[in-house]
């Protein structure tokens, strides 16, 4: 029997393979504005996991349906409702993330993040 302070993981979390810091190597042209969300390992989950555990942190619904999980989403909690963001496990992750890497890697505006598809480059 587990309780709400253990953290099980399953043997997929050390089998599949996870986006890491090394990723961050500089391209031929700067993006503008990229998200966190490359940037995630194993800590970064484990963190989301820990914040559960040792401050029963809660994972919350968006208004449009998707779980304040991922960068924009962190982001897009922090401004609809600070107190949830306050409380949400990812908007811890993605802070200390956000404190180990440079300024110059990610932004803090949800609506200039880009996933798939054309990127902007910074001219």
């Amino acid at each position: 029997m587990f309780s709400k302070h253990d953290i099980v993981l399953c043997q997929g979390w050390f089998t599949n393979p996870t986006p890491s810091l090394n990723k961050l190597t500089s391209p031929s042209k700067k993006l503008l504005n990229p998200g966190l969300d490359d940037s995630t390992t194993r800590g970064v989950q484990l963190l989301h996991e820990m914040s559960h555990a040792l401050f029963s942190t809660d994972d919350y619904i968006l208004d449009n349906g998707e779980r304040a999980y991922a960068h924009k989403n962190t982001l897009l909690l922090a401004q609809d409702d600070h107190n949830k963001a306050r409380e949400n496990a990812d908007n811890y992750a993605f802070y200390a993330l956000a404190c180990r890497l440079a300024r110059t890697n990610w932004s803090t505006n949800p609506f200039k993040i880009e996933y798939g598809g054309e990127l902007e480059f910074d001219r």
